[in-house]
């Protein structure tokens, strides 16, 4: 489980304080887990702080990050930027592969295969050139409608246009969303 314990804060004079708090989270294994009390805690000491705490994590190749429990739908976007002046033309495409627990596919969704419905998984489509702004593709993923056999979801990028590498994309990105509230994970 996890809990908030104690807050500490810098008083008058510019001593620091330490207040017992020691409120158990409703549910929760982890940190991403506690951000509601976390936030109804801050508003404790500061009343007109944001409703939600936005927290940004800085990923690694490999990294991991848990994602909240009852967190319905998630948006994995993905960006670029038209080809520069050399006229190579870049085409990213975003995919999903749904595997079990032994390693096989169960279902990709793809430019190609735009929704399983199944499995709560519809991508945005297929955007050939990184033309406009925000998100050029997205996929979104019902948490809730995951069968019991998919134990894990890769997201996976890929460039589909031919003799080019990522050194000739302008500006990517990939970013995942929390659909309740539109935050970015």
């Amino acid at each position: 489980s996890v809990d908030v314990v104690a807050a500490m804060f810098r008083g008058e004079g510019g001593l620091w304080h330490l207040r017992i708090i020691d409120e158990p989270a409703q549910q929760g294994q982890h940190f991403m887990d506690i951000l509601p009390l976390l936030s109804d805690t801050i508003r404790i000491f500061l009343p007109n702080a944001p409703r939600r705490q936005k927290v940004a994590f800085a990923m690694e190749k490999g990294g991991v990050l848990d994602l909240p429990q009852g967190m319905g739908k998630i948006t994995v976007g993905l960006g670029w930027d038209p080809a520069d002046s050399s006229g190579d033309e870049v085409d990213l495409d975003v995919s999903a592969v749904l595997l079990d627990g032994n390693g096989n596919e169960v279902e990709t969704v793809f430019f190609g295969r735009l929704e399983c419905d199944e499995h709560g998984i519809v991508h945005s489509g297929d955007n050939l050139t990184g033309e406009g702004e925000g998100d050029d593709e997205q996929i979104v993923c019902d948490l809730e409608r995951l069968g019991p056999g998919v134990k894990q979801v890769f997201f996976v990028i890929n460039i589909y246009s031919p003799k080019l590498t990522f050194l000739n994309v302008r500006n990517p990105y990939c970013r995942v969303v929390d659909n309740a509230d539109e935050s970015e994970l």
